[in-house]
């Protein structure tokens, strides 16, 4: 397989991160982890139930994103190394279509700026509500734990699964897989490594 930049795309609580780290250990390539890019300062959290601070939100958001894609594609320059990027395009994109206020201050420049730095391959993780809402009461991260949060995360989901075309990216069903197990694990590999090589050829 050609050394690529894959990027795992999906709304919270669909399980992201922890591919991302499962399928790093595994393949030993490196992993852009999207708390690693800046931690999630409080002003934020406190801007999404609040008319204030939309552009500034979706631009510190915006940059975030910029950045991880920017250092996947050095290490892939520097190293010829496949890098896995937790959250990328695709599901940044999906968070300003789903925040109004953002759409209405004109987001097409923040469009801009994701579209120029694609992964070679993006794969979008979905699951059904009930997942989503289990997995993100389960993960218990405070500023989560109200149903304003849950119901914005299946709304993310509906608009990443409308950028798919757009994209160009893999749609994986993950309900009913285990990617703690190296059955489901070496499957999600194989199914990645196959769209890659479909990519290249």
């Amino acid at each position: 397989m050609n050394p690529s930049i894959i990027s795992i795309e999906g709304t919270s609580g669909i399980g992201k991160s922890f591919l991302a780290a499962q399928l790093s250990a595994l393949t030993r390539a490196p992993v852009i982890v999207e708390g690693g890019i800046g931690v999630i300062p409080d002003w934020i959290f406190e801007s999404f139930h609040s008319s204030e601070d939309v552009r500034q939100r979706q631009q510190w958001f915006t940059e975030r994103c910029v950045r991880a894609i920017d250092h996947a594609q050095h290490i892939w320059h520097q190293a010829a190394m496949t890098c896995f990027v937790d959250s990328g395009p695709l599901t940044h994109e999906a968070y300003l279509l789903e925040d109004e206020r953002a759409f209405a201050i004109e987001p097409y420049p923040y469009w801009v700026a994701l579209r120029q730095r694609l992964p070679h391959v993006m794969i979008v993780l979905t699951a059904s509500d009930e997942y989503i809402r289990e997995s993100i009461v389960r993960r218990y991260r405070p500023a989560e734990q109200n149903e304003q949060t849950i119901l914005r995360a299946l709304r993310v989901q509906r608009y990443c699964l409308q950028l798919v075309k757009d994209y160009d990216a893999l749609v994986i069903p993950r309900d009913g897989r285990d990617f703690s197990t190296e059955r489901d694990l070496k499957w999600m590999w194989e199914t990645i490594q196959a769209a890659t090589h479909s990519l290249h050829s």
